[in-house]
């Protein structure tokens, strides 16, 4: 399995700025859109419809959360990556989140190219197309700004100074559409990008469109992702990394992981993640420490499965 599939590299190079300094702003902004592309090219991917609200779904969060590897010198050149790759019978085959890198080449190779033919194949709705050239929008450097960025995707080659598309140019990209909002209207905290018309003293006049948004979240809903699972006096040694959805459904907060059939829920995400340690223990000492002759043929297919991602067990 080739890991450089699932890396993206991110070039912010000066011109002016003195001493080759980048805004700590800048970068933040840049690898935060980037988070945000990812997820909204994964709702484009599995045709989420886009006129339906809500947070990003646990999978999408599981599958393509982006993970800062490391920073080089020069201006700033990032590297970000997605999370290992889940085993599978076939290896070289790409996955979801690989195709979505795919995607994100292509939209920036789009973008640089002013190809919109391009940028309609890898984005068919419109509205996620607005929505993403739009967060887009906001980190591409305009013409004559004092920096340069350059994104590398994958395997494919860089794409240098791509600079950001004029309103007339997005306009084509999305093409005309109208967006409707399915479903009874709720009130919700949101975090959003808006076009406002403002005051002379700078205040807000008027909200004239709502560019993007999304759900804001009180509470971490973060993949839950570990190497060892710690219960009382024993800590289970994985062999490679666990990823776990993690959701909310009112005030509780649930973790399930599907291989083993693990749901726990509690009041907090630390309160579950000790829960799903109890019910990781619970399996172990019932199926893997029971002779096969006491189990039926899915508590034996269940007792292997644990059997395989854990490598050791340590004594606390």
């Amino acid at each position: 399995m080739d890991e450089n599939k699932r890396i993206i590299i991110i070039e912010l190079s000066t011109k002016n700025i003195k001493r080759g300094k980048i805004p700590v702003s800048l970068i933040s902004n840049t690898l935060r859109s980037v988070q945000v592309v990812a997820y909204q090219l994964g709702n484009s991917r599995i045709e989420r419809e886009p006129s339906i609200p809500g947070p990003y779904s646990a999978m999408l969060k599981r599958e393509l959360e982006l993970f800062f590897m490391k920073a080089e010198p020069g201006s700033l050149t990032a590297t970000i990556e997605l999370a290992e790759k889940e085993a599978t019978l076939f290896p070289d085959f790409p996955d979801f989140a690989e195709k979505v890198i795919e995607d994100m080449h292509y939209v920036i190779k789009g973008i640089k190219e002013e190809k919109s033919d391009l940028i309609q194949k890898y984005i068919p709705y419109p509205a996620y197309r607005k929505r993403i050239l739009t967060e887009l929008n906001q980190i591409l450097p305009p013409k004559k700004a004092d920096y340069e960025v350059a994104f590398k995707f994958g395997e494919f080659p860089s794409i240098p100074n791509i600079e950001r598309p004029t309103d007339a140019q997005i306009q084509a990209y999305v093409g005309h559409f109208k967006e409707e909002i399915k479903g009874k209207p709720k009130e919700a905290i949101i975090n959003a990008r808006c076009l406002a018309r403002l005051k002379e003293d700078g205040s807000v006049d008027k909200i004239v469109d709502i560019l993007n948004y999304e759900l804001f979240e009180e509470v971490d809903l973060r993949p839950f992702r570990t190497l060892e699972i710690q219960w009382q006096n024993r800590k289970f040694i994985l062999r490679k990394e666990l990823a776990c959805d993690v959701r909310k459904e009112d005030s509780i907060i649930i973790i399930e992981y599907e291989p083993l059939k693990i749901r726990v829920f509690n009041f907090s995400r630390e309160e579950a993640i000790s829960d799903f340690s109890e019910e990781f223990a619970f399996l172990w000492d019932n199926y893997v420490l029971e002779s096969d002759k006491k189990l039926t043929q899915d508590a034996i297919s269940l007792k292997n499965t644990i059997k395989s991602l854990v490598e050791r067990i340590e004594k606390i």
